[in-house]
């Protein structure tokens, strides 16, 4: 079984005080650190990550699906299950024509189904390392303390073309 999602990543404002304690107002950026990624996990293993700019639409999607995901059930779970939530580029008509052509064994979710997928566990522990013991200030910061994950791809929505990849 596979599971991938589209996430933000994107630093929580987490304030410890004592219970006898007002609240401190702590002071937030106009403009909060994002970054957009997408990935798979398995049992047998996790995709690359790919990281983006802009918006993922149907297109940059499947060119994550050709450039990613393929690969990596050719190669890795040839007998695979693959779960996705029900967003509208997931389930668009190119992403649907590339499972059928490359034979994905999609799960489908029912319409409106709770999220049952379990990369949504890892996004909130990543999130959280990343928080607390990493603490990047700025965009470069925070890809490079992402990229020792192996093999990461990063691209714009005006790349998706021809993806970066990084190791």
């Amino acid at each position: 079984m596979l599971f991938s999602v589209v996430k933000v990543l994107s630093p929580l404002n987490t304030c410890y005080r004592k219970i006898d304690e007002p609240t401190k107002r702590k002071s937030r950026p106009k403009h909060p650190l994002k970054l957009h990624v997408w990935a798979g996990i398995s049992r047998h293993g996790a995709t690359k990550i790919c990281i983006f700019e802009g918006i993922m639409e149907a297109n940059l999607y499947c060119s994550f699906l050709e450039s990613t995901l393929i690969p990596f059930l050719r190669d890795t779970l040839p007998n695979h299950r693959f779960m996705q939530d029900n967003d509208p580029k997931h389930t668009s008509r190119v992403a649907k024509a590339i499972f059928e052509e490359n034979k994905i064994n999609w799960w489908r979710n029912p319409p409106e189904s709770p999220d049952l997928n379990p990369i949504e566990n890892l996004w909130h522990e990543l999130k959280f390392y990343l928080q607390t013991r990493i603490k990047p200030k700025t965009e470069p910061e925070l890809v490079d303390d992402i990229k020792p994950a192996p093999a990461t791809q990063q691209t714009s929505a005006a790349q998706s073309a021809a993806p970066v990849f990084h190791s």
